[in-house]
C-alpha cells in the first residue's frame, strides 16, 4: 500500500490531485500521480528425502512431511520480497534382509549370500556377488547388503559367516578292552582335541550318547560298539571305532569236603562251566592239577583250591577242605625208592607238642624227639638199625599211642 496526500491505495492507478490557488499566481494546481503497486514473487517446489534423511527448509533442517516456507528479501528485480514454498515428501526405505543358504561352514565349503526384501537391486561388501556361490575364508566375517529401492532409498543389513577348521579324527590307544564281570570298567580318555569329543552308539551317528572326555562305557555283559568323533561347530570328523567286551565270568564248584582214608586218597568232585582252564593248589597233593576231578594223596589236612580260566581270560575259584584220619605207619623199608622210607605219622598235626620215641626189642631208646617230622629211617645217632620189630611210645600228656614198627632192608 501507499500513501498520497494523506489517502491510502492498495493498487496500481493514477492519482489526480488539485491543490487551490497553490500556484504563484494563485491559480489552481494539478498533481497526476502514477501508483505502481510490486507484489511479492512466490516460488513452489517439492523435495523428496529417504526415511531417516533430512533437508534443510524453512531455516532448519527438516524431515517429515510437511509444507515449509522460506522468505528471500529483496530477492525479486523489482525489489520486493521472494516467498519460496516446499513440499516436503518422505520417501520410504525398502525392507532389507542379509541371508546366506549357511552361515556356518567347515573349511573348503561353500555358501550363498542374497538379499531379500522390498528392494529392486542388491549389493555386497568384500567383493561377494548377490546370490553367486563362494568359498569363505577360514574364520568370522561380516558381509553387508546394501539393497536399493525403486524410489533410489536404501537399507543396509548385515550377517556373519564362520568358517571352523576340519575336525581331527580321534587318536585312541587302543580299539577294543576287554573286561570280565564284575571289574572295574576303566573310563576311556580322548586327549588332543580342541574341539567336542562326541559319542555314538550307532555308525549313522544319529543321536549322540554323551559328550566331552573321559567316557565311562555300558557295563553290561555283551560287546558294546561306541564311535567317537570330534565336533567344531557344524564340523564333524570321521568317526574312530571302540569296541568294549564285558565277559561273563566261569562259574566252579569245588565240592564238599572230605576225610581222607587210610590210604591218604581221595578224588576230588569240582564241577565248573565256561571254564578252559584248571588248574588245582597246592599242585604236590593232587594226581593231575589241570582235571576237574584229580585224585588226592595228602598228608596233612589241607585246603584244596580250584581256580578256572575262560576263553576270555576271567577267573573263577573256590576251595574245598579235606581232613586227614590220624595214620601211624607200622612197616619201614629205608632202600631210597621213596615209599615207606621213613616211619610215617599222618597228619604231623595230631603229634604236635607230642613226644616221640621209639624203643628196640629190649626197651632200649634207638629214637627220641618231641618235634617228629616223618624223618626216622631205621637209623640211631647216624647208624642203621638192624632189621626187625621196633616200638613206637606217642606221649601228648594225657593221650599216649603204642605200637609197633616193622623194620626190613
Amino acid at each position: 500500500s501507499a500513501q498520497v496526500n494523506g489517502n491510502w491505495y492498495y493498487a496500481s492507478q493514477v492519482i489526480i490531485d488539485t491543490l487551490t490557488a497553490a500556484s504563484s499566481n494563485m491559480c489552481d494546481s494539478v498533481v497526476t500521480t502514477t501508483l505502481t503497486i510490486n507484489y511479492t514473487q512466490v516460488f513452489a517446489k517439492t523435495d523428496s528425502i529417504c526415511s531417516g534423511d533430512s533437508i534443510l527448509l524453512g531455516g532448519a533442517f527438516q524431515n517429515t512431511a510437511n509444507v515449509y516456507y522460506d522468505t528471500l528479501t529483496n530477492a525479486s528485480a523489482n525489489g520486493c520480497d521472494s516467498v519460496v514454498v516446499s513440499t516436503l515428501v518422505i520417501k520410504a526405505l525398502p525392507s532389507v534382509v542379509a541371508n546366506a543358504t549357511s552361515d556356518t561352514l567347515c573349511l573348503s565349503d561353500s555358501t550363498t549370500l542374497f538379499g531379500s526384501g522390498t528392494a529392486v537391486s542388491y549389493s555386497w561388501n568384500n567383493g561377494i556377488t548377490d546370490n553367486v556361490s563362494f568359498i569363505p575364508a577360514l574364520g568370522t566375517l561380516t558381509y553387508t547388503v546394501i539393497g536399493t529401492a525403486a524410489n533410489t532409498c536404501i537399507a543396509k543389513d548385515s550377517i556373519s559367516v564362520t568358517v571352523f577348521p576340519d575336525a581331527t579324527k580321534p587318536t585312541v590307544t587302543q580299539n577294543f578292552y576287554s573286561y570280565c564281570d564284575e571289574d572295574a570298567i576303566e573310563d576311556i580318555v580322548i586327549s588332543g582335541l580342541s574341539g567336542i569329543v562326541t559319542w555314538y552308539n550307532n555308525s549313522a551317528l544319529n543321536t549322540p550318547i554323551a559328550t566331552g572326555t573321559p567316557f565311562t562305557p555300558n557295563n553290561s555283559l555283551g560287546i558294546s560298539t561306541y564311535y567317537v568323533t570330534e565336533v567344531l561347530g557344524t564340523c564333524e570328523s570321521d568317526a574312530e571305532l571302540i569296541s568294549v567286551s564285558i565277559n561273563p565270568l566261569p562259574t566252579v564248584d569245588a565240592g564238599t569236603g572230605g576225610t581222607i582214608d587210610a590210604n591218604g586218597n581221595l578224588q576230588l568232585q569240582a564241577t565248573e562251566t565256561g571254564a578252559t582252564t584248571i588248574q588245582w593248589t597246592p599242585t604236590e597233593f593232587v594226581s593231575d592239577d589241570a582235571v576237574l576231578n584229580p585224585i588226592v594223596n595228602a598228608k596233612e589236612p589241607t585246603y584244596f583250591v580250584i581256580t578256572v580260566t575262560s576263553d576270555s581270560g576271567c577267573i573263577a575259584s573256590d576251595s574245598v577242605y579235606l581232613d586227614l584220619n590220624q595214620i601211624i605207619s607200622n612197616f619201614l623199608s629205608p632202600n631210597n625208592d621213596n615209599q615207606n622210607d621213613t616211619w610215617e605219622v599222618r597228619p604231623l598235626s595230631s603229634i604236635s607238642n607230642c613226644t616221640v620215641m621209639i624203643f628196640d626189642g629190649f626197651g632200649s631208646v634207638v629214637f627220641e624227639t618231641n618235634s617228629y617230622q616223618n624223618d626216622w629211617a631205621g637209623e640211631k645217632d647216624g647208624n642203621q638199625m638192624p632189621e626187625g620189630v621196633y616200638y613206637y611210645l606217642i606221649d601228648c600228656g594225657g593221650n599216649k599211642q603204642t605200637g609197633s614198627i616193622t623194620l626190613i632192608r
